[in-house]
């Protein structure tokens, strides 16, 4: 008998041992950074908003997103596609570029309302249209502004009207409203 309680709590420890290097590999593959851990804490049965509040690695832009009176949009059903910037990049952008003024909160809703698409589009949805469109595909974001997204390698490249590029640093963020792609640049400045 202790025979096999000693082994199944040597089991149960490799188990648990291995779980969590499993999960340290996969932060590590996608470059370790707050983006990826905050991501681990999200969940499909959430909404964007719901998941960007409660993951606690995108503080600067649900701020934003507050500051710009989206919280409610970000909570419809949608399906949207989210080209989130990262935490750290739209930090940088808030300290930079915005005040408190009326006018720079229509620009701050008009800059996140660029960053979103009707629409659920995944990388293996993204990657087709790609493919059959033999170039950069085209998407219209909430804001009327036009994205080009195309991809070089393995890489999602989307680029703004002003020819400005982000990389999607992780992908596919399933959401009960649609998906989050995180890049690494705020687009549309």
């Amino acid at each position: 008998m202790k025979k096999l309680i000693f082994f199944l709590l040597t089991f149960f420890s490799l188990v648990t041992v291995h779980a969590q290097m499993v999960v340290m590999r996969e932060m590590s593959m996608a470059g370790g950074n707050s983006a990826n851990s905050a991501a681990l804490n999200m969940s499909s049965q959430k909404n964007i908003i719901e998941n960007l509040g409660s993951s606690g690695g995108y503080t600067s832009l649900v701020m934003a997103i507050q500051s710009a009176d989206l919280i409610e949009l970000l909570q419809k059903e949608g399906p949207y596609t989210f080209f989130a910037p990262s935490n750290e990049s739209f930090t940088k952008f808030m300290q930079a570029d915005i005040g408190s003024t009326d006018d720079d909160k229509k620009k701050l809703s008009y800059l996140i309302k660029s960053h979103i698409v009707s629409g659920k589009f995944d990388v293996d949805a993204l990657t087709k249209m790609i493919k059959e469109a033999d170039g950069p595909v085209s998407l219209t974001s909430l804001s009327g502004e036009v994205l080009q997204v195309t991809k070089k390698g393995k890489k999602i490249i989307v680029t703004d009207a002003k020819g400005k590029q982000s990389t999607v640093v992780t992908s596919n963020l399933e959401q009960s409203n649609g998906v989050i792609h995180i890049i690494d640049k705020v687009l549309t400045q």
